[in-house]
């Protein structure tokens, strides 16, 4: 029995009979991009409010995708992007900052099980690759064939410079390989090495080298698939370098004389908007956009140096702040031309979310000793432009400013410092009395349950809403009925 990815398999069979350039076939899922964008808001994007229009091809894409308006992630590059590999809270993973310098494997609750997208796809008979920033997991570059699933790779290894002369860790190509018309000759006919190197950058901008890898890749694969029904269907994670960044331009971005931070961070929006532009632009010319689904995503907030606007109002970048929009709240765009058409989610999904997703949508299970089970796939709401999750809420963590552990929804946001905020508007939170928590029913109060337990897991303590009473262990929360306060059972 066929289930939905199964039955949108065959519906775009039959639409392409006649069709020259259709790609897909009853037995092959769907391809699968996923397009991770390096520290931008939703305060940049106009279809989220922003009064200034700086991404022509993404507001283009929002336009054939389903929005999620509630798509939230880790405030910090390295947490958010180890969600998105694993399916699983910083709780889980033990990966909670940035400095990777000192972290040792055996410092963190991290294994193979981390590094569960790749696997759920090479395991699913997909040809798969990622080029890009992969942060924390740059630990297991020795292993990303093995243990992560990834048949190819190409990552800034984070030596040296982003932009411009950066130090790569690849395994396309040989020892040999130099140049960029050379990698991109290997990505065409899918040659690799077993081992890592660490290759130089020079005279290359990092993010046009992985845009042209890109784009090599989808050539190869629309070859393949166009000549060929039993072809493989193709997995790429490509999480950006940009825009995050510094003055580090190519000649025909760079800022003008005296140009402000701000200024400098709009111009490297634009330069991602024109990158993933020319990426969509191929899956059209090629007959790969139809079979492939695209999920355009962002790893955090604005840096807080930077702004963006919403509603007339000047919002600055809240990166490393978990409890407001501004750091937490993120792009979340997905498309699938042959199974669903635009509409709006406003139910809460997030980074742990995405792994779930893809799996059902490529009619995939996942294998073995991964463990995703945070995660809540939101493919069926897509499908249907409805919500028909069972999860209601999202954690955010954060060690660079308190509160530490943070539950929202649409609607609510419970600290582990024991505050409750309603959120009356995005980017615009109003502290609420404790009572709060009991006064709205089981939903927050459950929210504030779940909480608790996320926070000591994460080795913090939780502040029981009004009082000053802190625990570090967790209990059954009920409701007192004089003092219409959360207790312990």
């Amino acid at each position: 029995m066929l289930g939905v990815a199964g039955v949108v398999w065959v519906t775009l069979l039959v639409a392409c009979v006649g069709v020259n350039n259709c790609t897909a076939s009853a037995t092959r899922p769907p391809n699968v991009i996923v397009v991770n964008i390096d520290d931008v808001g939703t305060e940049q994007f106009k279809f989220y409010g922003s009064n200034v229009s700086l991404t022509p091809n993404i507001d283009a894409f929002e336009k054939e995708a389903v929005r999620f308006d509630n798509f939230f992630a880790q405030p910090l590059c390295g947490p958010s992007r180890a969600a998105l590999f694993s399916g699983r809270w910083p709780s889980d993973t033990g990966i909670i900052y940035n400095k990777i310098a000192d972290m040792a494997l055996s410092d963190l609750n991290v294994s193979r099980a981390e590094c569960t997208i790749g696997q759920v796809f090479k395991q699913g008979g997909y040809d798969t690759a990622i080029v890009g920033k992969v942060h924390n997991f740059i630990k297991f570059s020795g292993r990303f064939d093995s243990a992560c699933g990834f048949d190819m790779w190409h990552l800034w290894s984070r030596d040296g410079h982003r932009f411009f002369g950066a130090d790569v860790l690849t395994n396309i190509g040989d020892e040999t390989t130099e140049g960029l018309r050379a990698f991109k000759t290997a990505v065409r006919r899918k040659v690799v090495s077993k081992q890592r190197r660490i290759v130089h950058d020079s005279g290359l901008y990092t993010p046009f080298m992985n845009r042209d890898l890109v784009l090599a890749f989808l050539s190869r694969h629309a070859t393949k698939q166009r000549s060929s029904t039993t072809a493989p269907p193709f997995f790429l994670l490509w999480p950006m370098v940009l825009a995050h960044g510094t003055k580090e331009e190519t000649e025909d971005t760079l800022p003008k004389p005296g140009a402000s931070p701000e200024e400098e961070f709009g111009l490297r929006i634009q330069v991602v908007d024109k990158i993933i532009g020319k990426v969509l632009t191929k899956l059209k010319d090629t007959g790969l956009a139809s079979s492939t689904v695209v999920l355009l995503v962002s790893d955090n907030g604005s840096p807080r140096s930077d702004h963006g606007w919403y509603k007339g109002r000047r919002i600055q970048g809240g990166k490393k702040i978990n409890l407001v929009d501004e750091g937490s709240r993120v792009l979340g765009l997905m498309r699938y031309p042959a199974g669903f058409q635009h509409s709006v989610i406003t139910d809460p999904v997030s980074m742990t979310d995405i792994v779930p997703t893809l799996a059902e949508a490529a009619g995939l299970t996942i294998p073995e000793g991964q463990d995703v089970s945070t995660g809540e796939s939101f493919w069926n709401a897509a499908i249907t432009g409805k919500s028909t999750r069972k999860k209601r809420w999202v954690f955010t963590y954060s060690i660079d400013r308190s509160p530490a552990v943070v539950a929202q929804n649409t609607q609510w946001k419970v600290t582990n410092d024991g505050e409750i905020y309603r959120r009356t508007d995005f980017f615009e939170l109003s502290l609420q009395p404790a009572t709060t928590i009991c006064d709205q029913g089981k939903n927050v109060l459950a929210m504030t349950q779940d909480l608790f337990r996320k926070t000591i897991d994460f080795g913090y303590s939780f502040t029981m809403p009004g009082t000053t009473t802190t625990y570090n262990s967790v209990c059954q929360l009920v409701c007192n009925a004089t003092t219409r306060l959360p207790e312990c059972k």
